[in-house]
């Protein structure tokens, strides 16, 4: 069997995690058993702030899969869950670490939540709906034209090109303080 990546690991336990709290949910219908699980855990769970970062990122980014693949295939409760989910993990980092999302996704998500909106619901939908607005009002999710990259190759290139923009960005004040006659 072959060995798989950390990467695959974790995303494979964010996944199973995921499954499990949705299930435990939709079992009993009541979406105040959120309360059941330790999100907060999952602050500072990186001594290293970029690790951290891209850990939640990575649980970001899982989640708003998961969102979409139920609405696309009308599993609405289940989309719900995980919106209230991806509010709880964002609560969980004190409002330090953005929700990034391309702008196509949000405005299917928004779409949905809007629709749902128009109908009278309760539970899980009403509060799936309720996480949405909060996480918007809140201006948790940033829209990318780019999504925060996978790779650590592409990281590091976006690293590099930052470095180079503060390097000239440097040079271009201090070129200008030389010039400048008193």
């Amino acid at each position: 069997m072959p060995v798989k990546e950390k990467d695959e690991v974790l995303l494979e336990d964010i996944k199973e995690d995921l499954q499990n709290i949705r299930a435990t949910i939709m079992a009993s219908g009541d979406i105040s058993r959120l309360d059941e699980y330790n999100f907060e855990s999952l602050f500072g769970i990186y001594k290293n702030p970029e690790q951290q970062v891209v850990f939640i990122r990575t649980v970001y980014k899982q989640i708003t899969r998961e969102v979409l693949k139920f609405l696309s295939s009308k599993h609405i409760p289940e989309a719900m869950v995980n919106i209230c989910v991806l509010y709880e993990v964002f609560k969980s980092q004190r409002g330090y670490i953005d929700v990034e999302m391309s702008l196509e996704d949000v405005e299917c998500i928004n779409q949905h939540v809007y629709r749902l909106g128009k109908k009278e619901n309760a539970g899980i939908i009403r509060e799936g709906m309720c996480a949405w607005n909060c996480l918007k009002r809140k201006k948790a999710i940033r829209i990318c034209v780019m999504p925060f990259p996978d790779d650590e190759q592409s990281l590091m290139a976006i690293e590099e090109e930052l470095e180079s923009i503060s390097k000239t960005l440097d040079n271009w004040d201090e070129s200008r303080n030389e010039s400048c006659i008193d």
